[in-house]
């Protein structure tokens, strides 16, 4: 994977690890490439160093008791994870999964340089806290909807947002039950009724692995 030099520096400077903070306080920053699925960290693990994406996208998933999975957040360029810093600044293991969905790199350092920079830099300690307290909001948002939602809705909705035009200009979804459960939080029984409903109501049809949207204005309107 091919990071120019400069997008490094941009961000380095952005988050407030400029040369000048990184010289001054003796930082050691390191560029870090993992590939698509690889398992970053995951329950019961102690954090090994903070990391800044620089491309690439990497989703956090909890597993709940019950052995279901959510999707909790994702990560894209110039953020980094919420997790991470909670482990950092309380020296507790993670308790989710971190999974590379593609090719990923991301500007790291070790936990030694990472209090060193949230004392050294306010630059670096006002991101890391801005970046916080916005996963903090997101998450909020998350059991808001998972508590409050319409199952229904929720799947119409993951099936607007993540439709796409093939070959020959219909839109589909290439996601398995499994996966949309997983996305939204469900299980994949209650998933697949919801979509057997809505293909016996001719707005879907269904295949292995793909979800063809036949009557896109009538899918929206079932949402609302």
């Amino acid at each position: 994977m091919q990071i120019s030099p400069q997008k490094i520096s941009d961000l380095c400077h952005k988050v407030g690890l400029s040369d000048q903070v990184v010289k001054q306080n003796s930082l050691k920053v390191q560029v870090l490439e993992f590939p698509a699925g690889e398992v970053l960290f995951k329950p019961g693990v102690n954090c090994q160093g903070f990391l800044i994406l620089l491309s690439g996208a990497i989703k956090t998933v909890l597993t709940s008791r019950s052995g279901r999975d959510v999707t909790l957040y994702r990560m894209q360029s110039g953020e980094t994870c919420i997790l991470t810093t909670s482990a950092l600044l309380t020296n507790q293991p993670y308790y989710a999964q971190g999974i590379a969905e593609t090719d990923i790199a991301a500007i790291a350092i070790s936990i030694a340089d990472f209090h060193r920079a949230i004392k050294h830099s306010s630059v670096f300690a006002e991101y890391v806290l801005r970046d916080y307290a916005t996963r903090v909001s997101s998450i909020i948002n998350l059991v808001d909807k998972m508590s409050t939602r319409d199952v229904m809705h929720t799947v119409i909705g993951y099936l607007i947002n993540n439709a796409v035009n093939n070959d020959c200009g219909l839109l589909e979804v290439r996601a398995t039950q499994r996966h949309i459960a997983k996305e939204i939080g469900s299980a994949r029984e209650v998933v697949g009724r919801k979509l057997s409903e809505l293909e016996e109501r001719g707005l879907l049809q269904r295949k292995r692995g793909l979800v063809s949207i036949k009557d896109l204005q009538a899918l929206t309107a079932a949402g609302n």
